[in-house]
């Protein structure tokens, strides 16, 4: 096989030399994504933990393991990064595969989440160099990727963040994500 691996390609171009996002992953990271009937295991109290539906299939549970070594392992940044690699074609699951076939190329894409997304506008994360959760978010919902576009639906059972500034800060990331044409539906939004 020759050329660069999949893995190494570069962060601008995707394989069909097509721009792409440029917050786009496009190495391998280690995920906590569960299959359907998976046990999962994450401890609520220290994680955030998604269940995703994408044009009526149900595509996993994800769930966060963010640790100072891996800021970027957010429950909703590893769907995006597992949707981004599938449209890209250079890895990814079947069920997410099959559900983008479904749609062609307008999706609905439903997350139901434990905490709402987290903010680097609004500052309700602790990743230092990445965007938040609720940027990515609204990013796809307004320009869809490579081709494919999004009408995107948040179910939250509480605000990300512990103090009332933190919630007060994530219930204005809302209103950006709404903005962004979103629905959100989340107690004290």
């Amino acid at each position: 096989m020759s050329g660069p691996s999949p893995l190494q390609r570069s962060a601008s171009v995707r394989p069909d030399r097509t721009a792409r996002r440029p917050d786009a992953v496009t190495t391998a990271v280690q995920r906590v994504h569960y299959e359907e009937g998976e046990e999962v295991r994450a401890h609520p109290g220290f994680s955030v933990t998604l269940q995703a539906t994408l044009n009526g299939t149900r595509i996993g549970t994800f769930s966060s393991e963010t640790t100072k070594y891996s800021p970027m392992d957010h429950a909703e940044d590893q769907l995006l990064d597992e949707l981004d690699a599938t449209i890209d074609g250079l890895y990814g699951n079947a069920q997410v595969a099959t559900a983008l076939a479904v749609g062609g190329q307008a999706h609905t894409l439903t997350i139901d989440l434990t905490a709402s997304p987290c903010s680097s506008t609004h500052a309700t994360t602790t990743k230092t160099d990445a965007v938040g959760c609720a940027e990515r978010l609204s990013e796809l919902a307004r320009n869809g990727y490579g081709g494919h576009t999004f009408a995107i639906t948040v179910i939250a059972d509480h605000l990300y963040g512990r103090s009332n500034a933190s919630q007060e800060a994530s219930a204005r990331a809302i209103g950006d994500m709404r903005a962004a044409g979103i629905t959100v539906r989340c107690p004290g939004s």
